[in-house]
Parts: structure tokens; C-alpha cells; sequence
């Protein structure tokens, strides 16, 4: 029988540890028979700069720091973001003053067509020319509202076609009074009743959307909010910093972490400063230049349309009653935007409205002739010279209106975006004295 033989291990040498089944640790490395530490990792080396107290120093510099940084960075948008607002803002109120010069512009061709529609046959060259000049205004006048504000695109499309309807039954109108057809008022009345009943609704349409627009970006210009509550959050951490630190190292009078508090609560109030004057100088421009611009716009307008319904009366014989009662609804109109204007329009308007009441009566008693005779006069003593003494001199103020408004709009707008960044250097500034400050208490652990 064969039997395996179990060989004998060799006893262990003296001194050297048992087996435990584990591999033996590698031995630190050595150069030139020194001993070289092994190399820790990223996350040893982080976990070990965060423990006991010089950690907890560091993760308070930390916060300090990054508090100080979002200040500037919060604050220096909002600075921004309001002059972008204003920015935005004007051009939105430039779009109404698009829009009512549309307006303005079609009334006045509606007047300058129905006044020379009275003198049949040829009309007076001069009537057709500012009829044409109007037209054209407000061609050009839709291309670069359209361009300037995209949103308002598809309405001014829809304008743009009423308009078109609107010149072709003026064209009819014309090419019938010219053969001395009665059918070209029905055209004439026709195209006038339309312009007022589906373009001017439009122009409403787009008059109180882009007032709104305005009214909201204005409003955004000025909020503070963010920069309020980030700036609230950075002065209590960074008191809650210097009382820290005086607690632990009983020094009082931390130097830098005293700066960069002054420099946060410098920025803090320059900000808010900044925001609320904004607020005020769009509300003075709200209330002012911008509502100015919207008086003298609401004046043009209702002139126009009370010439051209003066002459619609004449057009329409022995039909012009109803023409005639809104006469009187333009003229009050006038008549009270006039009196809260500089100047003299009101003065000017209550001698075409004299005159006026002269063609009334002319036509009230039967002399339909003697009426249209001094609706188309164009002397110095005319109804229509004093009109357009009105219209004129409301034009030239609207001018003047406007560019008042859009410089009472913008002038803040640069004052914010520098600032804005005047704002964010000061933060970043308290960031490093934030931490420098805290380092020179870490100083003392080493």
C-alpha cells in the first residue's frame, strides 16, 4: 500500500511575524536610504484643509467670499437689466408715436380727399398733394414700425391692407366726382366710414399694446429686490464673520473684514440709490414728456377727423347731421387737450371752430354753395388756414415732445451701466479683503 508523505514546512525564523493570509504592505519608498512620504490624493488632501478650526475658518472665508462676489454680480445685473429696460421702454413708446403719426397722417389724407372732393371735376392740385404726401407717410411710416417692432408684424400687416382698400375707394371716388357721377360720395363715404370703423380700431389695438409694453419695461427698470435681499445676506454674513473671529482670537478690529463690510454696504446703498431714482425719473417722464407726446398725438388726430367729417356733412346734402355731431365730438376733444397744452391751440382752434360754425350755418339755410365755397377757401381769413394753424403748430410741439420724452426715458440708462459695474468691482474687492481678512486669523494656526 503507498501512502503519501506529508513533507515537513521549515519552521518559521525567529522574530518574523506569523502569516496572516494578507499581503504585506508595500514599503514606503526610499532615496538615497530617506524615507519619501507617499502622495495623497485630492480628496485626502481637501478633507484634511477642512478639519478643526483652520477648516472651519477656510469653509467661513468661503462663504464670505462667495456672498461678496454674488452681491456684485446680482447688483450689477440689475443695474444693467434696468438700463436695458429703459432702452427697451423708449423704443416702445417711439412705436405709439409710429402708430398715432399713422393715424394722424390717415385723418389728414381723409381730410384733404373729402375737402377737394367738394370742388368736383379737377381738384385743387394742392389738396391732392398733401392727400398723396399723407399716403405716402404712412406707407413709410408702417415699413419702420414694422421693422422696429416685430411683434406688431402681423397687425401692421392687416393695416397695411385696410390702407390699400381705403386709397382704392378714394381712387373711385375721385375717377366719379371727376365725370360728375353722385355715385363717387357713396365711394368717398364708403372709404371714410371704413377708415373709422376697421383701420382706426387697429391703430387702437396697436397703440395700447405698445403702451402696455412700455408701462411693464418702465416698471422693470426700477426693481431692486434682488439686490436688496443679496445685499441684506452679505452684511450678515459678514458680520457674523468678524463676531467669529473676535470670539475665538478675542481681537476685535478685524481691518480688512471692516473694509470689505464698508465697501458691501457702499454698494448696497449706491444700488438701491441708483434703483429708486430711476423709479422716480420714469414716473416724472411717465407723467410728463411721455403723456405730452399722447396729448399732442390725441390733439392731431382729432383735428384731422373733424375736418374731414366737416366736409363728409357738406358731402353728404342734406345727410350731414349725423357728420356734423361728431364735428362736435372732435372739436370738445380738441378743445379739452388743447387746454392743458403751452401755447396758444386753444386759442387758435376756438377761431377755426368760429369759422366753422359760419360754414354750419351757410348750409343750415339752404346755401349749400356759399358753404362749400368757405370750406374750400384757402385765404388768410379761412376756415381752412386756421385749421391749419392748429395742426402745424400741434406738429412742431409734438416734435419737440418727443425728443424731450426719449431723453427723459434713456438719461438714466447710462448713469445704471456704469454703476453697474462701478458695483460689481466693489464686491469683488470685498470678496479678497473678505479673505484676507479671515487668513490673517489662519496665520496663526501655522
Amino acid at each position: 500500500m503507498s501512502q503519501a508523505v506529508a513533507r515537513a514546512q521549515p519552521p518559521a525564523p525567529s522574530g518574523s511575524p506569523a502569516p496572516t493570509g494578507r499581503p504585506a504592505p508595500m514599503p514606503a519608498p526610499r532615496v538615497g536610504g530617506t524615507v519619501v512620504p507617499r502622495r495623497r490624493g485630492p480628496g485626502a488632501l481637501l478633507r484634511a484643509s477642512l478639519e478643526g478650526t483652520p477648516g472651519r475658518l477656510r469653509l467661513v472665508a468661503a462663504a464670505a467670499a462667495v456672498v461678496c462676489a454674488v452681491l456684485g454680480l446680482v447688483g450689477g445685473e440689475a443695474l444693467w437689466s434696468s438700463s436695458a429696460a429703459l432702452t427697451r421702454a423708449q423704443a416702445d413708446v417711439a412705436q405709439v408715436v409710429r402708430v398715432e403719426q399713422v393715424r394722424s397722417d390717415l385723418l389728414a389724407a381723409d381730410a384733404a380727399a373729402t375737402t377737394a372732393f367738394l370742388q368736383g371735376g379737377l381738384e385743387d392740385p394742392a389738396r391732392r398733394q398733401a392727400y398723396d404726401a399723407a399716403i405716402d407717410r404712412v406707407g413709410r411710416t408702417i415699413a419702420t414700425a414694422a421693422t422696429e417692432q416685430p411683434a406688431d408684424g402681423t397687425a401692421l400687416g392687416v393695416l397695411n391692407t385696410q390702407v390699400q382698400q381705403y386709397v382704392a375707394l378714394v381712387e373711385q371716388a375721385r375717377a366719379d366726382n371727376r365725370q360728375g357721377l353722385p355715385l363717387g360720395a357713396t365711394y368717398l363715404s364708403q372709404a371714410s366710414a371704413g377708415l373709422r370703423s376697421g383701420t382706426v380700431p387697429v391703430l387702437d389695438a396697436l397703440s395700447q399694446a405698445n403702451t402696455t409694453r412700455a408701462d411693464e419695461e418702465l416698471a422693470r427698470s426700477s426693481g431692486g429686490t434682488a439686490l436688496a435681499l443679496t445685499g441684506a445676506l452679505a452684511v450678515v454674513v459678514l458680520l457674523a464673520t468678524m463676531v467669529l473671529l473676535a470670539r475665538r482670537s478675542h481681537r476685535y478690529l478685524n481691518v480688512p473684514l471692516a473694509v470689505a463690510t464698508g465697501l458691501v454696504l457702499v454698494a448696497l446703498v449706491a444700488g438701491s440709490v441708483t434703483l429708486a431714482g430711476v423709479r422716480s425719473s420714469v414716473q416724472d417722464a411717465q407723467d410728463q414728456q411721455v403723456a405730452q407726446v399722447l396729448r399732442l398725438t390725441t390733439l392731431r388726430s382729432a383735428a384731422y377727423d373733424a375736418k374731414a367729417n366737416e366736409s363728409l356733412a357738406l358731402v353728404n346734402r342734406g345727410n350731414g347731421a349725423s357728420y356734423e355731431a361728431k364735428w362736435k365730438d372732435d372739436s370738445a376733444r380738441v378743445q379739452d387737450t388743447a387746454g392743458s397744452l403751452r401755447g396758444d391751440l386753444f386759442t387758435r382752434w376756438s377761431t377755426y371752430v368760429t369759422r366753422h360754425q359760419a360754414i354750419r350755418k351757410a348750409d343750415d339755410d339752404g346755401n349749400w354753395p356759399a358753404a362749400v365755397k368757405l370750406a374750400t377757401a384757402t385765404d388768410g381769413d379761412s376756415a381752412d388756414a386756421a385749421f391749419a394753424v392748429v395742426v402745424t403748430g400741434a406738429g412742431s410741439q409734438l416734435d419737440s415732445a418727443q425728443t424731450a420724452a426719449a431723453d427723459a426715458i434713456t438719461a438714466p440708462g447710462t448713469r445704471t451701466t456704469v454703476l453697474g459695474w462701478v458695483l460689481l468691482l466693489l464686491c469683488l474687492g470685498a470678496a479678497v479683503l473678505a479673505v484676507r481678512g479671515v487668513g490673517q486669523r489662519l496665520e496663526e494656526y501655522r
